[in-house]
């Protein structure tokens, strides 16, 4: 399980502020660009449980950051 970032958000680099706004808009929802290309790039086709998983590990990771 990823652990909570500790950085104030003054020290945050501003890309990596753009890359995780990029994560939360494309990847947090199960029909969004990043679950549907992932799950294609996988199985060619779309599959409830791969988009699944890649939603909860973009969540993850943003609650990790202190975005969620």
């Amino acid at each position: 399980m990823l652990q909570r970032a500790s950085f104030p958000s003054s020290l945050i680099d501003p890309h990596i502020e753009e890359a995780l706004s990029v994560i939360e808009r494309d990847f947090c929802h199960h029909d969004g660009a990043g679950p549907i290309g992932t799950a294609r790039f996988i199985t060619r086709e779309l599959d409830e449980n791969i988009q699944a998983d890649v939603v909860g590990y973009a969540r993850a990771l943003l609650r990790s950051m202190g975005r969620l």
